[in-house]
């Protein structure tokens, strides 16, 4: 009977030292890809930009980029917050690492196109930011020091950012900052410029595209630019 409950209390022991050792060695799930986390936000600021009147154009690899360079610097509420919101890793390596990877993913479709990236942040002058922060600013975002006075030349510094942002963006965007974005009480700025051109891999030729009927939702008829093309192509669309 001794020996019975000696060889249970092993078996016991045994089963409970694999469980634990299971436990440490379990992998754990992996997390959203690099381009996952992008397209993530992509939709998400969409749907909500959508229900707005007119056109947008924006650039979810950018808004991406840019708050990777704040989180970078963030602690307790805000990083928890910012985090939460692009599914950013809490290890500053692995963000790392995932926006190395996207970049180089990018670059690898790019090829054929034009596509550059330029980040920079602008600090004011003698204010003392924490060199663990600015130094993987320039190690790992490649991001350009400028110093301004935000202080006393608010005007001044946005012009400087706003001119920096038009040249990298080969002049497609100018006055990111409008005038009063930036005051006084201004300390810091990232900016992230992309700048992409490419061509169609089937183009329409621009002697084809003629005037024609759209009808609206509500049934009115509007004269648009409607685009045409020889022989046949496999168009896909959606009815909705």
């Amino acid at each position: 009977n001794m020996n019975r409950k000696t060889i249970l209390a092993g078996i016991l022991m045994s089963a409970l030292i694999q469980n634990l050792m299971a436990e440490e060695t379990k992998i754990p799930a992996p997390g959203p890809t690099p381009a996952a986390r992008a397209n993530a936000i992509a939709f998400r600021f969409y749907s909500k930009e959508a229900a707005k009147p007119g056109n947008i154009f924006f650039s979810p690899y950018s808004i991406h980029t840019a708050f990777a360079m704040a989180y970078t610097g963030a602690r307790g509420k805000t990083k928890e917050e910012i985090a939460a919101v692009f599914s950013f890793p809490a290890l500053p390596g692995d963000l790392r690492d995932s926006l190395n990877s996207l970049k180089k993913d990018l670059a690898e479709a790019a090829k054929g196109a034009e596509f550059n990236q330029a980040n920079s942040f602008w600090a004011q002058e003698g204010y003392q930011f924490l060199p663990s922060y600015l130094k993987p600013l320039r190690a790992n975002y490649g991001a350009e020091a400028r110093q301004v006075d935000f202080k006393t030349r608010t005007e001044e510094a946005r012009g400087e950012i706003n001119a920096w942002t038009e040249k990298e963006t080969k002049g497609k965007i100018k006055d990111l900052f409008p005038k009063g974005a930036l005051n006084p009480l201004s300390r810091l700025v990232l900016v992230n410029a992309v700048y992409f051109k490419g061509t169609w891999l089937e183009s329409f030729s621009r002697d084809m595209t003629a005037d024609a009927d759209f009808t609206k939702t509500g049934g009115e008829k509007v004269k648009v630019k409607m685009m045409a093309s020889p022989g046949d192509r496999n168009a896909e669309y959606t009815e909705n």
